[in-house]
């Protein structure tokens, strides 16, 4: 009975790729992972891209020797995206770890990798430190060689033991990425041909979908450098990597350079320096074995834009140029719409304005008239109080009239004519008034 797993209890499927160099990477890297891997709750699985130096009959050999190793061997050569998307293809586990045939694993190396992405859903990918690499994943330690390295990082991961740092951008020499990641956002990018740049492209929509990715800190593995890429020559590869460099700035409108490397660099240095400075004794190792990243990463960036200067090719230049182009006509267009809608707006503005204006003079206007109708309502109080007034008065009158009448015979000769004419006189005036 096998003790290794079934497909429903995979944890990881470990996924090779190889392309010649067989004696060089693709054994001795295989050899490391039987010797310090669990094979009884991760798998493996190699992807030989139709290699030409025996490497698909080595191979063979090797699956008699480990039946539970599973194998596909390409016809033609698929690429660095093509050969690992078969393998995430042939793949069961809830892990895929993209390891990449110049490397070499030690004890302890799959842990650290694996055990963030189960615990912490808002990560999405995880990359070990190394050797080698064009990142702030390149650590710097004494007599790391490729027979002495387990030693040689032995007392440096435990400091580092369950520390991650957050970055950008890893390099796909060894990556741990959760299934549920690669369903969302989709496999490598095949259009990236033999490869480069489809790593930076699987991390930027990985975190376009709101994945973090993670350096673990304490997780070594020793990386012999783009093996095959060096036997490109020059020429070739240069032309490759512009060729991709501006497929891959036309897909996402990002221009890769070295000095966003070195900024990301200069920020893990300076952050673990805060903490090396509090006695940190982990922060100041890692400030010790990345010391020298900021000059060389900053020395590729000096040399990628004297490159990109001399170069004959203009192409990824027009294209930068043009995509430019269409992004200063986008905003002429919204300059021009955004003008209009202000024209609107202020002939609106000046409308509301007129409005105002006139509801401020008829506001006025009601005032005066609010003023005025209560002047007239007083007058109209008096002017009734006077009346009743002077009803009062005729009726006093005419109470006068009658007792003179009565005192006639007695009163003096002629004062009587002259009271009656005097009551006349008053009781018509009063008359006029309580008609006007």
């Amino acid at each position: 009975m096998s003790s290794h797993p079934s497909k429903t209890n995979i944890h990881a499927s470990i996924i090779v790729l190889a392309y010649n160099n067989l004696e060089e990477t693709t054994a001795p890297c295989l050899e490391s992972i039987l010797e310090h891997t669990d094979l009884t709750r991760h798998e493996l699985i190699v992807v030989d891209n139709a290699s030409s130096d025996g490497t698909a009959e080595y191979l063979r050999q090797f699956q008699s020797k480990h039946p539970y190793v599973r194998m596909c061997l390409n016809d033609v050569n698929k690429g660095y995206a093509g050969g690992n998307n078969d393998g995430m293809r042939l793949s069961n586990g809830r892990i895929l770890v993209l390891l990449n045939n110049d490397t070499l694993v030690g004890p302890g190396w799959l842990e650290p990798l694996v055990e963030v992405l189960d615990k912490d859903p808002s990560v999405g990918m995880v990359g070990p430190v190394t050797n080698s690499a064009g990142n702030e994943q390149r650590v710097v330690l004494p007599e790391v060689t490729q027979d002495a390295f387990v030693p040689a990082t032995v007392s440096y991961l435990a400091l580092q033991s369950g520390i991650y740092s957050e970055t950008e951008k890893l390099g796909f020499f060894c990556v741990a990425i959760r299934r549920d990641v690669i369903d969302k956002i989709g496999m490598l990018d095949e259009a990236f041909g033999i490869g480069m740049f489809e790593d930076d492209d699987l991390c930027v929509r990985a975190r376009k979908a709101d994945y973090r990715l993670l350096i673990a800190e304490g997780s070594f593995v020793y990386h012999k450098g783009s093996v095959s890429f060096s036997k490109l020559g020059a020429e070739k590869y240069q032309g490759l990597f512009f060729k991709n460099l501006a497929y891959f700035f036309e897909k996402h409108n990002i221009a890769w350079t070295y000095t966003d490397i070195a900024i990301a660099a200069w920020k893990r240095l300076k952050q673990d320096m805060r903490s090396a400075i509090s006695g940190d004794a982990a922060a100041t190792a890692r400030v010790n074995s990345r010391a020298s990243l900021m000059d060389e990463t900053l020395g590729q960036a000096r040399r990628q834009e004297e490159t990109a200067l001399q170069s004959s090719s203009t192409d990824l230049s027009n294209r930068i140029a043009a995509k430019k182009h269409a992004e200063l006509m986008a905003i002429s267009d919204w300059a021009t719409s955004l003008k209009e809608e202000n024209a609107k707006l202020l002939h609106e503005h000046a409308q509301l304005m007129e409005m105002s204006d006139w509801a401020a003079s008829l506001k006025e206007e009601n005032a005066k008239l609010l003023q005025e109708h209560a002047e007239l309502m007083e007058m109209s109080d008096w002017a009734t109080s006077l009346k009743e007034e002077n009803a009062k008065l005729l009726r006093a009158l005419d109470e006068q009239g009658r007792m003179l009448e009565s005192t006639a015979p007695t009163a003096a000769p002629g004062v009587l004519p002259a009271a009656r004419a005097l009551a006349r006189a008053v009781k018509g005036s009063l008359k006029q008034l309580i008609r006007g």
